[in-house]
Formats: structure tokens, C-alpha cells, sequence
């Protein structure tokens, strides 16, 4: 058997591994995986900004005029978690040409998005922009 001090000695050994340990792997555990809130973003608004292949010009310019207003007031990540996201490839595009007193006569694109929260399978909103000389 070993003597008491002895014991006494190897307990406050383990001890102080513990709490060494502990103290070490604690703050480790409990931190947060970093992945930034701007990767996130610039994730969301890829993929809200993005245009399947030939489409018509109207719909760049819509998406162009979206991205620069989004530049000047961010609104994709609160339009994204209370809306969706915009099903562009099902947008429908009807011009009405409306003649005025000039010659020339005007034309009005009215562009109809749907809207589609992920991972849903019904439409959460309807997007409709109305395009003329300005979006």
C-alpha cells in the first residue's frame, strides 16, 4: 500500500489535470463555428440574383436595377426569410402597347415573378414589376 501522502499528492495531481483540461477544452467547445454572416449574404443574393440561361433582356434588366438598389438599401436577406426567393425561370412577360397622342406609340412590360420560400412546394407571393423607359 501507499502511504497517505503519497495518495494525497497523486489526488492533487489529477485534480489539477482536470481542471486544467477543463479550463482549456471549455472555451473551445462552446465557441460558435464561424462562418460569417457576409458569406452568408453573398450566398443568399447569388442565388436570389441568379438568372437561368436565355432569358429575355427584360429580366437582366430587372435583376441588374434589383442588385443596384440592393447595393444602395439592402433588402434581399429580410425579402428572402419573409418571401422567398424569386422563381425566375417561370417569370411570365406581357407588353401592352399603348398609343398616345405621339407617334410613336409606348410600350409597358408588366414582368410577373413568382415568389417560393425554400424548400417549399407552393408559391409564398407573386413579384410584379412594371417596365418602361425605368424599371
Amino acid at each position: 500500500m501507499l502511504p497517505p501522502q503519497l495518495l494525497l499528492n497523486i489526488l492533487k495531481f489529477i485534480t489539477f489535470i482536470i481542471i486544467v483540461f477543463v479550463t482549456i477544452s471549455f472555451p473551445i467547445s462552446c465557441r460558435k463555428i464561424d462562418f460569417s454572416t457576409d458569406k452568408i449574404l453573398a450566398i443568399e443574393r447569388n442565388k436570389f440574383f441568379s438568372l437561368p440561361t436565355n432569358v429575355p433582356p427584360v429580366l437582366e434588366r430587372i435583376v441588374n436595377d434589383m442588385k443596384r438598389q440592393d447595393a444602395i438599401k439592402p433588402f434581399v436577406h429580410n425579402f428572402i426569410k419573409n418571401t422567398g426567393y424569386p422563381a425566375w425561370q417561370h417569370a411570365k412577360i406581357n407588353i401592352s402597347r399603348l398609343a398616345y397622342q405621339s407617334a410613336e406609340p409606348e410600350s409597358d412590360t408588366l414582368v410577373t415573378v413568382p415568389i417560393v420560400k425554400e424548400g417549399a412546394s407552393y408559391l409564398s407571393g407573386v413579384l410584379a414589376i412594371l417596365v418602361n423607359s425605368e424599371v
